[in-house]
């Protein structure tokens, strides 16, 4: 199974960020094939991301994000601002303003997947929701011109109240997320 842990956004954040998208879809839509828009229901928060995951070890997994979630209480989060990742632009994203409670949320579960022998990845977590991945440098070029301005769009906020790890099925017609186990905080 491929497996990521990652928090739901609400509706009407999800929605909004929707017609950024629509939007920036509209403005860059010259490059054929250069830009793959993710689903609006597919729009998440991810906070470790573990790959392909033998099935009979799903079952701890789902008891490592037990174990840190429950140790955490319920927060907001505030969706704002459009960034991109790479050189040349590889992804575009919606940011998730700073946060220490979802800070110190992502590291304990990233610890409870290093401690059970998870390889962790060698970079800060930077929370964001992903709204395109660039295949083409040229529409990635595109996609940073018409970004750049959006630096401080605001999308709202949303209530984590709860941590899931998803299970990602992928096909030609894109990623589709089942949900395999849900985890209220405390």
């Amino acid at each position: 199974m491929r497996l990521f842990v990652a928090i739901e956004i609400e509706a009407a954040v999800r929605e909004r960020i929707e017609k950024m998208r629509q939007r920036l879809r509209r403005e860059i839509g010259a490059v054929k094939g250069g830009i793959k828009w993710v689903e609006p229901e597919n729009t998440h928060l991810t906070l470790v991301f573990l790959g392909e995951t033998e099935d009979q070890r799903v079952m701890e997994v789902c008891r490592i994000v037990e174990q840190a979630a429950g140790a955490h209480q319920g927060f907001d989060l505030e969706i704002k601002g459009l960034g991109t990742f790479g050189k040349p632009v590889r992804v575009g994203w919606a940011g998730i303003t700073p946060n220490p409670a979802l800070k110190a949320l992502q590291r304990d579960i990233q610890d409870g997947f290093e401690k059970a022998g998870w390889p962790v990845e060698n970079r800060e977590f930077t929370g964001h929701l992903t709204l395109c991945r660039v295949k083409l440098p040229a529409a990635g070029d595109d996609l940073k011109r018409k970004i750049d301005p959006l630096r401080d769009e605001p999308f709202g906020g949303s209530f984590v109240d709860s941590v899931c790890v998803f299970e990602s099925h992928l096909s030609g017609g894109g990623p589709t997320y089942t949900v395999v186990q849900r985890t209220n905080l405390k």
